[in-house]
């Protein structure tokens, strides 16, 4: 159907702010900034005895999000590899097709994350370790943008600087 949007993206930034906009409706700013979990603190104003429906649908949600994060980690590594990048993890198995080294590289890599006992110094890490990773790609694609104007690009967006 024509005007009809394909992808649920669209959607997302719209309930956050609807989302935020109910949590500043019912709780104060400084109930806001001394709750531990937001949604909760909301929940148990709202629902009442239907509180623990809310911390309930937050653990399923992140349970989706993890698994979608976990089949498609080791597709990067594999694609990455197949790029050129760290060729041992571009291997895949012959009976099934999935990127084996890759899931095992991506193995120890969650051992080793599990084995600090602070999870708010896991948290710093991983932000840490994700916002370089962002910020060396951007800046690769500034690069190339200036230096290499002429390569094709399948993404092009316009920048508001030339």
């Amino acid at each position: 159907a024509q005007g009809r949007s394909q992808s649920p993206c669209p959607w997302s930034p719209i309930i956050f702010v609807l989302a935020n906009v109910s949590y500043l409706a019912v709780l104060t700013p400084a109930a806001m900034l001394s709750s531990d979990a937001i949604a909760v603190t909301f929940s148990n104003r709202m629902f009442g005895y239907l509180a623990p429906i809310m911390p309930t649908l937050i653990s399923i949600s992140t349970v989706g999000s993890l698994s979608c994060h976990i089949m498609t980690s080791s597709r990067h590594c594999f694609v990455g590899a197949r790029n050129g990048h760290s060729q041992t993890l571009s291997f895949v198995t012959v009976n099934y097709h999935t990127p084996a080294p890759a899931l095992v590289f991506l193995c120890i890599l969650s051992l080793m994350c599990l084995s600090t006992s602070d999870i708010y110094r896991l948290i710093d890490y991983a932000a840490f370790v994700e916002s370089m990773f962002i910020l060396v790609a951007i800046a690769g694609l500034l690069y190339l943008r200036y230096t290499r104007p002429d390569l094709p690009r399948p993404i092009k967006i316009t920048l508001g600087i030339p």
